[in-house]
């Protein structure tokens, strides 16, 4: 097993109110809320996060780079059920390869709870968007996905997965999409609008038997510029570390 290090920086631009047209000013309530709300993928806001991952080698020599926008947008159906739309639209440059990868878009719906639980569940589309054959699957892939989220004061931890199948014909040169991914969380936020967050990020090839795992480490500090509330966030990842998995295991 080896360890490659890569580093992150994340804008989140938050948002209220019912409209995805334009990034809206939050009120500065001079609280911490807003900024775990921004560690909650079922937050009743919009955000708008901008992921950058820097990969600086480790088995393979040279720089690879990873831009995932992904704005999350809520919609309220009823007093008691809220949908929640969730994309990730990857920009990768990668062994002088550039475009963009497969997005995926993750429906959640979400019922009203208590006590400072909330969950969510519905479809996964992966959708074959990459503008070059190395980039991606050029696979349309749909599954179920999670999740579940539990806040206890200043503490917010939870899960996502998801399953993801290929329902379109698979290229030649590419393995048919089908994957389990795994996102255990937790995160910690200051009255400083500071939070520390913590996730773990598994995959479960089942074509390939193969499961990867990642570790991804956050500080975000939220501010307020022009009436704006925005997070910006630092930490180092590791790139995926992987194992054949069990043989006559799983599901998929």
């Amino acid at each position: 097993m080896r360890w490659r290090w890569g580093f992150v920086l994340a804008l989140w631009a938050a948002a209220g109110g019912a409209s995805a047209q334009t990034v809206a000013a939050v009120p500065d309530s001079g609280g911490a809320d807003t900024a775990q709300q921004l560690s909650n993928p079922l937050a009743s806001i919009i955000s708008v996060p901008f992921q950058n991952n820097i990969d600086f080698g480790g088995r393979t020599s040279g720089t690879n780079y990873l831009l995932n926008v992904q704005p999350v947008v809520p919609i309220k159906l009823t007093s008691n059920l809220t949908l929640i739309a969730r994309t990730i639209l990857p920009i990768r440059d990668s062994g002088g390869d550039f475009g963009l990868g497969d997005a995926s878009e993750s429906l959640f719906l979400s019922p009203r709870s208590g006590h400072g639980f909330t969950y969510g569940f519905g479809p996964i589309i992966l959708l074959p968007t990459a503008t070059d054959h190395a980039l991606g699957s050029h696979q349309l892939g749909l599954g179920p996905t999670a999740v579940v989220v539990q806040k206890v004061g200043p503490v917010l931890f939870g899960v996502l997965a998801n399953h993801v199948w290929s329902v379109s014909g698979t290229p030649q040169d590419k393995e048919k999409l089908d994957a389990t991914f795994i996102q255990p969380f937790v995160s910690y936020t200051f009255p400083t609008k500071t939070t520390i967050a913590l996730n773990t990020e598994s995959t479960d090839d089942w074509t390939a038997r193969q499961w990867t795992v990642s570790v991804n480490i956050f500080i975000n500090q939220l501010v307020t510029i022009d009436g704006q509330q925005i997070q910006f966030g630092v930490g180092p990842v590791t790139s995926p570390w992987g194992h054949p998995a069990p043989k006559g295991g799983g599901f998929g």
